[in-house]
């Protein structure tokens, strides 16, 4: 009989619990076998694993940001600001049409067809949906609200 050692980690050919949450760096410092350096490394990367990757990518694009342009810095301000309108020209909806919407509409069918078709599958292996059905139902929603 196979033992099960709990969240995160399953059993190997030889009945060993084998940690399948170890990223090759951790893998490397573990085998090593060596603290110090090497333990407080290994430490810094869990404490890492911990952030989630949304955030590190947004403050990523905050340190971007005021990389590319420092003067950022004097254009800051705390508070609401007063909503004005902006008339948006011709030329303008064009390059936003081509720019922006037509190259969502992958993303957008990927999103919600075919990955809903993959989720129906895996929840419900004995029915078959197929994306055309879907993206009907999809479309419909679209007009009717």
């Amino acid at each position: 009989f196979a033992q099960h050692s709990g969240v995160g980690s399953e059993v190997a050919a030889e009945n060993r619990p084998v940690d399948l949450e170890v990223s090759n760096l951790d893998a490397n410092i573990v085998s090593d076998g060596n603290k110090g350096e090497n333990g407080r490394a290994a430490k810094f990367w869990k404490k890492l694993e911990r952030i989630p990757t949304a955030v590190v990518v947004f403050l990523l694009g905050i340190v971007l940001a005021f990389i590319r342009k420092p003067s950022i810095w004097k254009e800051l301000s705390v508070g609401p600001s007063t909503p004005h309108l902006v008339r948006i020209s011709r030329e303008d909806w064009k390059k936003g049409f081509l720019k922006g919407a037509i190259p969502q509409i992958p993303l957008s069918i990927l999103n919600s067809v075919i990955a809903v078709c993959k989720l129906s599958s895996d929840l419900f292996p004995d029915k078959h949906v197929s994306p055309t059905i879907v993206s009907t139902s999809v479309g419909l929603m679209n007009l009717v609200g």
